[in-house]
């Protein structure tokens, strides 16, 4: 089967998803609460030294690169 994936920065889960777009393909949700998404496990990844301002920063530029319509499983 095919599963959904997420990761929780600063409480918000971002994913990578598919259309028929050339928008981002980067979403962000309520943790475990993705739009279609079945929520089955959590495994701790740690944390990030990384500030929230560089999170925003990397988060910005994998939405510009990252667009639905390159999305293949």
């Amino acid at each position: 089967g095919a599963y959904h994936a997420g990761v929780e920065l600063n409480g918000v889960e971002w994913s990578f998803g598919g259309a028929d777009s050339d928008q981002t393909g980067v979403f962000a949700s309520v943790p475990r609460h993705a739009e279609g998404a079945t929520y089955r496990e959590t495994l701790d990844m740690g944390t990030s030294p990384r500030s929230a301002r560089d999170v925003d920063r990397i988060l910005a530029f994998v939405r510009d690169k990252y667009r639905a319509n390159t999305y293949s499983l």
